[in-house]
């Protein structure tokens, strides 16, 4: 009797595909023109590619001093916070 051959090597595509996916991607570097891993992982260069870069800028800088001051404290903590979180989150997630 014929008995067909399993081909296994879907399991290990599988598997390195989760262990790309899990790996903690690093978020900081000392060179200003680094593109964060963050930007790359989530793909923002492709939504903001053809904006202009100082419009953008415009609208994720920090308020001014005299501005909405328990906003900008809140946004800072919650900055804070994420940056702690996001050394463990898996890179799967933050896709």
């Amino acid at each position: 009797m014929f008995r067909p051959v399993l081909n296994k090597d879907w399991i290990n595509i599988l598997d390195t595909r989760i262990d790309d996916a899990m790996k903690i991607v690093p978020l900081f570097n000392s060179d200003p023109h680094y593109l964060s891993a963050l930007l790359t992982k989530t793909k923002w260069t492709d939504h903001v590619k053809g904006l202009d870069l100082d419009e953008l800028y415009l609208l994720v800088r920090l308020p001014g001093a005299d501005k909405f001051p328990l906003l900008k404290e809140t946004i800072k903590w919650i900055i804070e916070v994420a940056m702690i979180c996001i050394d463990g989150t898996p890179a799967i997630i933050l896709q």
